[in-house]
């Protein structure tokens, strides 16, 4: 009998009054795991680190389990086992770095900072580097594997300095055929803590410089002055056709929500941390990543909250958000998600804590499922993991109890 069906069955005779009600049942899977990872990668390896989903469900993410050579993969995990692809990986993106640079040498390190999609398929990446390394940013068909280099060769501030448009990236969204790009004063942008942009059908050759779409002076007015700004991820609200933006890279930021137009680069404080604490009765919250689903909900991974908080180191979802207000709920607790019996790591052992990763969060624009990775060291899964919420008597989705391993766990 499948794990699903033996919960659901256990729910409905210990809580007959909770089942009759319909009441919300927490599915937890290990969606793609870390020895399902290991079977695709050439290091023999995984750890996931930057996560995206796909307008049709299938998640993209990056394995950093070579520091030297990332890969990039597509993961269709409404099938169990999940189907991995993989898309490229940094050596063939340093390749054609190389092949643009003209004499400068090829990079020596590369990073995938964040992976998204754009309205065509292909696959936007961007990437930073370490010390004298610039940022770069790519298209690739994810069915031919082209690579087109679409940034990080300009110089649009020479001589005043030598950096280009997209350098101290922290993360990005796309949206349509534009990617917004977080920067960060910290790692080198010219801008400071600013937004930037840029279409990413821009000329191969990597000469196309991002413009600036929210300036740090803007960011400074609506989260006040004297008040820290570390942009760290960033959303699409596709139904609103507006970025969410959030402000936790770093303790002293506030950790408000932020909502972005795109077409007048106007911001506006979406909802407030302090109104988030009160509503989960916590002291501090503190997010790694953040998206918004089908159902118009915003999601966070709250990973340095309040420790000992339930709510820290779990899912927040924010419902009715707007001028600084929002009703958000603790969505999954870590302790529940730990519980499931799914989450193993590559040994088969028990997880004792999660290890999140900045951009390493998603939502299925197709089914709301939240996924998020966990990556370290070999405690931990080094897998996919995903989350949702059903009425109990709705059957799980896909990639739930398709065969006797619950979750897909190898």
């Amino acid at each position: 009998m499948k794990t699903w069906m033996i919960s659901i069955i256990f729910l409905a005779l210990v809580c007959p009054t909770l089942w009759g009600q319909q009441a919300d049942v927490l599915l937890v899977r290990l969606a793609v795991s870390g020895n399902q990872i290991a079977e695709k990668t050439l290091s023999g390896g995984a750890r996931p680190w930057r996560l995206g989903a796909m307008p049709d469900g299938r998640l993209i993410f990056t394995d950093s389990s070579d520091a030297a050579n990332n890969e990039v993969f597509i993961a269709d995990v409404s099938v169990n086992p999940p189907v991995l692809t993989k898309v490229t990986d940094t050596a063939a993106l340093k390749a054609k770095v190389d092949a643009e640079n003209g004499e400068d040498p090829a990079p020596t390190v590369m990073t995938p900072q964040t992976v998204d999609v754009d309205e065509d398929g292909h696959i936007i990446i961007l990437t930073d580097g370490g010390g004298e390394e610039l940022a770069y940013l790519f298209r690739v068909d994810p069915r031919s594997g082209e690579i087109a280099l679409i940034s990080g060769l300009d110089r649009p501030f020479e001589p005043i300095s030598p950096v280009s448009s997209i350098e101290g990236n922290r993360s990005m969204a796309v949206l349509g055929t534009t990617a917004y790009i977080l920067l960060n004063d910290r790692f080198g942008a010219f801008y400071g803590d600013s937004i930037v942009k840029i279409d990413v059908h821009a000329p191969d050759g990597g000469r196309t410089a991002a413009t600036e779409l929210v300036s740090q002076t803007q960011l400074e007015e609506v989260i006040g002055i004297g008040q820290d700004i570390d942009l760290n991820d960033a959303a699409v609200w596709s139904s609103r056709r507006t970025l969410v933006v959030i402000n936790s890279g770093r303790a002293q930021a506030t950790d408000d929500l932020l909502e972005v137009d795109p077409e007048t680069g106007k911001v506006s404080l979406l909802v407030a941390a302090t109104d988030i604490e009160a509503d989960l009765g916590i002291l501090d919250v503190g997010y790694s990543g953040v998206d918004v689903g089908p159902n118009d909900a915003i999601y966070l991974l709250n990973t340095f909250g309040t420790t000992g908080h339930s709510a820290t180191r779990g899912i927040i979802e924010i419902r009715n958000a707007g001028e600084g207000k929002g009703e958000a709920v603790l969505f999954a607790s870590e302790a529940e998600i730990l519980a499931d019996p799914s989450i193993r790591n590559r040994a088969g052992n028990p997880v004792s804590r999660f290890f999140h990763q900045n951009a390493g969060f998603a939502v299925s624009p197709v089914t709301g499922e939240v996924f998020f990775v966990d990556s370290s060291g070999p405690t931990q899964t080094n897998g996919i993991i995903g989350v949702r919420r059903v009425k109990g008597t709705e059957p799980p989705p896909g990639g739930y109890g398709a065969s006797k391993h619950h979750g897909g766990r190898s």
